[in-house]
């Protein structure tokens, strides 16, 4: 019994291990007409500020986005560029968020 406690202990702390590992990818607003609450949303990763392609993008990833942000929700989630088309990496494609993740990553 004393063995099985310990391996269930060693699993538990792989997994608390594993917990640590994950990193939230900082998020900005950027592009035309922006300002605190608005904006196209740019992703910060190896180094450089990149976009996300809004194929899927709706009012789940808005809602993660707005939470990363401080805010409580996102009143839409606009498509097509609606703030100007990013420049650079598009570090992030194909989301398709549940809505009540804690980050983007």
């Amino acid at each position: 019994e004393l063995g099985q406690l310990q391996q269930q202990a060693d699993e538990h702390l792989e997994l608390l291990q594993d917990l640590t590992e994950v990193s939230i990818v900082p998020v900005r607003l950027a592009g035309t007409n922006t300002n605190e609450v608005q904006g196209r949303v740019e992703v910060y990763y190896d180094g450089q500020w990149g976009t996300i392609c809004d194929d899927n993008w709706d009012i789940e990833e808005a809602n993660i986005v707005c939470r990363q942000l401080g805010f409580p929700q996102a009143n839409e989630a606009t498509k097509h560029a609606s703030f100007g088309e990013g420049t650079g990496t598009i570090w992030l494609d194909d989301l398709d968020c549940i809505g009540n993740e804690t980050s983007l990553s």
